[in-house]
Parts: structure tokens; sequence; C-alpha cells
């Protein structure tokens, strides 16, 4: 637990202020968390190399039994992804090469991010040190799930309550969604992929629709969110947590 919040806390201190004192430069803030997104992961991914771990944390764990399951475990997220795509008006939306490299790019640093350091990271030092113990597994998924949704309160600096506390509800149940993905998959790279594909369908007017502001959403509308967003993602992941077999070859 001690080292799980000790790599977070540096991480996500490192995304705070590195981009703005980059920011008094002149430099962009979102291309400097891009890279940073990038750094930190890659940073981990080698951390986990050099302790041997790597394998135990699902980068590179044999594809026999995964690519059997990948699909039943990204469905859910493929649903969010189209409920994402159907609430956009595509004729008012203006493509550049800039812009789709910027929407590739950053959705996936941020998925690459949040996976390897919560799922990758997090997750599997929390499981590793509860293996022994009654419903280790669905322990660490909880409390990395927990953690994942009240970090979504930074968001304060830049959204309402309202908003910001429903974010923390999504990312609390994706975080749930995605640490049963990876522990019924045993592969970190597709709950990365599905993170990524629910981010960049989200994120789709932030970057193609010109003079975009987002509004402040309503009670009622997150409410079935919330729901939705439970159904299609929360219980399949607790259902893939159950299914899990992480003492199996």
């Amino acid at each position: 637990m001690i080292s799980s919040i000790a790599g977070i806390t540096a991480s996500i201190l490192s995304l705070l202020f590195i981009p703005k004192l980059f920011g008094n430069m002149g430099i962009d803030q979102d291309i400097t968390k891009a890279i940073l997104r990038y750094f930190i992961a890659i940073t981990i991914i080698i951390t986990l190399f050099k302790l041997n771990w790597l394998r135990d944390a699902w980068f590179t764990k044999p594809t026999g039994r995964q690519f059997r399951y990948w699909l039943l475990a990204i469905i859910p997220t493929a649903l969010v992804c189209s409920l994402n795509l159907a609430s956009f008006d595509f004729s008012t939306l203006e493509f550049s090469t800039t812009s789709i490299a910027g929407w590739i790019l950053g959705n996936f640093s941020t998925g690459l991010f949040e996976e390897t350091l919560l799922r990758g990271f997090c997750f599997f030092l929390l499981f590793n040190a509860w293996a022994d113990t009654r419903s280790g597994l669905f322990k660490a998924a909880l409390v990395q799930a927990g953690i994942f949704g009240i970090l979504h309160f930074l968001n304060l600096t830049e959204a309402p309550l309202v908003d910001t506390g429903a974010q923390v509800i999504y990312a609390t149940i994706f975080g749930i969604c995605f640490a049963g993905i990876a522990a019924y998959t045993r592969n970190i790279w597709i709950p990365i992929i599905a993170h990524t594909l629910i981010n960049a369908s989200g994120s789709i007017n932030s970057f193609f629709l010109p003079g975009y502001e987002q509004s402040a959403g309503d009670i009622g509308g997150y409410a079935v969110a919330v729901i939705i967003i439970f159904i299609a993602c929360g219980l399949p992941g607790i259902y893939c947590l159950k299914k899990a077999d992480l003492k199996a070859t």
C-alpha cells in the first residue's frame, strides 16, 4: 500500500507541477502532459523489468489464454464507446492531420499512463501483498479503483463539483472494470486499449469541434450515466474478477 501510494503521489505531483513550469516558458501544457505520461509509463515498465516483475504484472504473459477471452472482456467498453459516438454531430466537426495526431497520441498517453500506474503497478503490488488473504484479488481491485476515482477530484481545478463528482464515480467503476479485464485476460495491454478507446470516443468534440467549451451537466443525466456505466462495465468487471484464476500457469 505504501509503495503504491508513493508511486502514484510522485507521478501525480509531476503531472501537476512540471507542465505548469513549462507553460511559464511558453510551451503548451497539454503536449507537456502527454510527453510526461509516456515518460512515467515507460519508467514504470522499465522498473518492473529491472525487478523481474514485468511478466507477473501481465505485460508479457503468454498469449494462449487471454486471446481466447479478450473479446468477451472488452465488449462492455465497446458499448460505452458506441454510446459516446452516438452523442456527437459529426457534420460539425473539422479534421486535420494535426488534430487527429493529437487525438490519438493524447488519448493513448492517458490510457497507457493510467493503466500502467493503476493496474500494472498499484493493482499488481496490492494483489501480491494480499494474495494469501481472503478475497485478496477483490480487495486489491476495490482499493486501486477507489484510488483511481479519488484522484479525479483533482479535476476540481477545471470543472464544477457536480461534474467532478460524476467523474470520480465513473472512474471508480471503470477502475473495477479494467482491473477485472486485466485479471481475467492476464494481459495489461487489453485494458490499455479499452481505456484509450473510451477516452478517445468521449473526447471527439474537444479535438475536432472549433470553439468547443464543455457545458455543465445535470445531476439527473449523470445519475443515468452512472447506472449505464455500472451495468455495462462495473458488473462485467466484477464477473471477470470472480472468474480470474491467477494461480493457473
